[in-house]
């Protein structure tokens, strides 16, 4: 078991929410707190990840499975209906901009790392499916949310202690080492059998989640076209759901017919073919894209 310290907790939220009240009475955000905001945003998500399976467990045992699937569906609207209502969501305008009516994916950053998120979720989803596969060959099959738990329960950490203070480096840098790291100890789960140990491993290898999805996040702000913001994050997102169903299904495939170890190899390929991706594209997601927008105006003139 992991003993998590309540004040090391209590210390790293705080830190974040000094870092947005600061600057929100200033009237501006400065680029560290962008990167804590990402990573609470990630933390949260691990949150939900977390707490989301539990809660519609406890329900579907109180009420049954409708009522856990409707109680669902009312928690993510109401969710989606208190952010598009509040008053900072409403007060948003996309900024303006000459030329021609620009698209996400114009910016070779954005494609970078649409490709990236599909390689990482995809090897993400394959770890859950190889974790599952290797309690029950462990003998162990309700030992299988307790590891997807650690696994989330170290990203979250990890997630609080990224967005607490600064770090050197350019944010696609950071994302290379944190994922290269991920999928090297990924590769060490495929010969294990002991639980013990997977969980060991996989709480350490839950630790590059939050922060390498928080610097992904503050990579797409800084390279997305101006005024297509939302469609550039939208795209991340369908490569995380496409990602995520490929891995499933994949990583079910491949254990099936050889076991949980190869499920971690092939998780630990789609974490490194990220990672690579993002090396290999650097040079795309160092500097925004700016529209030329003479040609355009020229043109239409």
């Amino acid at each position: 078991m992991i003993d998590v310290s309540e004040a090391a907790l209590a210390k790293g939220r705080a830190n974040i929410e000094k870092n947005f009240e600061r600057q929100i009475k200033k009237g501006s955000i400065d680029a560290a707190t962008r990167d804590a905001a990402y990573a609470l945003d990630a933390i949260i998500l691990e949150a939900a990840w977390i707490l989301g399976p539990l809660l519609v467990v406890a329900v579907n045992a109180v009420a049954g499975t409708a009522a856990a699937i409707i109680g669902a569906g009312v928690i993510g609207c109401g969710g989606t209906l208190l952010f598009a209502t509040s008053r900072v969501s409403r007060s948003w305008r996309s900024p303006v901009h000459a030329g021609r009516r620009n698209k996400a994916l114009s910016s070779p950053g954005i494609r970078i790392l649409v490709v990236t998120m599909f390689a990482l979720i995809a090897g993400f989803a394959a770890v859950e499916v190889a974790l599952i596969a290797a309690a029950r060959a462990a003998g162990a099959s309700g030992a299988s949310g307790v590891l997807l738990a650690v696994w989330s329960l170290g990203s979250m950490l990890a997630g609080f202690v990224y967005g607490s203070r600064s770090w050197p480096g350019t944010a696609p840098a950071r994302v290379v080492v944190l994922l290269s790291a991920t999928a090297v100890l990924i590769v060490l789960l495929a010969p294990q059998h002991n639980l013990v140990v997977i969980g060991a491993i996989v709480a350490l290898s839950g630790a590059g989640g939050a922060p390498a999805l928080s610097a992904i996040y503050r990579t797409a702000q800084h390279v997305a076209l101006p005024g297509v913001g939302t469609e550039s994050y939208a795209w991340l997102s369908v490569g995380t759901l496409v990602g995520s169903a490929v891995g499933a299904a994949a990583a079910g495939s491949v254990i099936t017919a050889h076991g949980p170890g190869a499920g971690f190899m092939l998780a630990a390929a789609g974490i490194a073919t990220a990672a690579l991706a993002v090396g290999l594209g650097r040079h795309a997601l160092r500097a925004p894209v700016v529209e030329n927008t003479r040609a355009a105006v020229a043109v239409g003139g």
